[in-house]
Formats: structure tokens, sequence, C-alpha cells
């Protein structure tokens, strides 16, 4: 049965039995797009990117979870360039295929290559594209879209994403924000930040919140500041130093 085989291919990939997942892929007759998927993205995860790609490049068919699965492989190991070339690829159009229009997480992914890369225009990019279709930007595409920025040395950019989010903001969107104002050495900014986060909008920071305020008592030699902030995340807010 198709759907048990595909069934038992995401089962396995999911646990990260790559070895199984594999078996039963390869025994199947009839392999439906689920399947494949499912395969790529497990070599993926498991870092193997250049047989993830050979089995991309194998399948009939693809549709945006197939591309976005290999896209977020090459972010995963580190080859944030492969990523931006495969997404370029992705763009073009192809004989006998239909045109795969990115997603959400597409888009996110992209982003984050991006930001690792310092590659502004690229990012300005998806961004634009983003708005030329209309696709929702979600707290996960915001707080992709400020980290973005914020790696790329524009700050006021990544300032208008946090703005326009709104009432959407939580706690990501706003440790990026704060992480980001700290990169800048803004330290006042960080602090104005964070009391607004957790007075205003009663959200509870996390570890990553702590590490951009962190950063800026260090970035700014403010001792006593930082001691205050790290008691804070202990005592008041329970989360443990990693």
């Amino acid at each position: 049965d198709p759907f048990v085989r595909t069934s038992l291919v995401n089962m396995y990939s999911s646990c990260g039995d790559l070895a199984s997942a594999l078996r039963v892929f390869d025994e199947s007759v009839s392999k439906d797009l689920p399947a494949w998927n499912s395969v790529v993205n497990a070599y993926a995860k498991a870092g193997s990117i250049d047989a993830a790609r050979k089995l991309f490049d194998e399948m009939p068919d693809r549709n945006v979870i197939s591309w976005s699965c290999l896209i977020n492989g090459y972010v995963m190991c580190g080859r944030n360039r492969e990523a931006l070339d495969l997404f370029r690829e992705m763009q073009l159009p192809k004989p006998n295929e239909a045109f795969v229009r990115p997603n959400e997480f597409t888009m996110s992914t992209v982003l984050s290559a991006c930001g690792r890369l310092g590659a502004l225009e690229q990012g300005k990019w998806v961004h634009a594209y983003i708005d030329k279709y209309k696709v929702e930007i979600d707290i996960v595409l915001g707080t992709a879209l400020i980290d973005m920025y914020a790696k790329c040395a524009s700050l006021e950019r990544a300032k208008l994403v946090f703005d326009a989010l709104g009432s959407k903001k939580d706690v990501k969107a706003y440790s990026a924000m704060i992480c980001c104002l700290a990169m800048y050495g803004l330290t006042e900014e960080c602090f104005q930040l964070f009391s607004e986060m957790t007075t205003s909008d009663n959200i509870n920071p996390n570890s990553v919140t702590f590490v951009g305020l962190l950063g800026a008592c260090v970035h700014s030699g403010l001792i006593n500041e930082a001691k205050s902030y790290f008691a804070m995340m202990t005592e008041r807010f329970g989360i443990t130093p990693s």
C-alpha cells in the first residue's frame, strides 16, 4: 500500500532512522511525492546534503516542500551560498515543470542564509518579493527579516519591520530586536525595549533575550547592570544559564 509505505518513510525519517527510511523507500514500486520529500529531508537533516541534492535532482516532480527542504538543508550545513543559488534556480522557468512559488518557510530560510552571508541586496530582494506577492509577514517571517537586516548592518530596516509587526510581536521578535540593538551598542535602547516587552506587552523573556541584554552590558562596560540582569534571569524568570 503506497500510503502505508509513505507513512513508514515519514515515521523513520522523523525518528532519524535514515537507513530504515531508505530501505522502505527503495522497496517501494510506486513512490509518491511525500515519500520523496521525506527522504530528501531526512538526508538534509542528517547532514548528507550532497546525497539529498542527488535525490532531489532525480525527483520526477517537485513542490514547494521539496525545494524548501533542500534549501534549509544547505543552510543547516553552513552552505549558505548554495542555498541562495538553489533559491534562484527555484525562480527559473523549467520545461515540463510548473512554477513553484516559495512559501513563508522558504522565505525565512533564505533570509537566514542572507543574514549569515551579509548579503543585504539579496535580502532586500526577498523582502520586495514578499511585498510584491502579498505574502503575510507573520511572526516567523518578521523575525527572520529583523535578524537578516541586523546581520547585514541595516538597523533602520530592522526597526521598520519590528514596528510593522504591531501587536503580533512575541518573545522571538523582541529578542531579535534587542540582540540587534546590542550589536550596534545601543544599550539604552536595549534596556527600554526590554522594559516595554516585560511591562507594556507583558511578555516573558527567554535565554536569547538575556544574551542580547548581557551583550549590551558588556559592550558598554556596565558590570552592575550585567549582574542585575543575570540575577533577574535566574531568580525572577527561572532561566538556567547554558
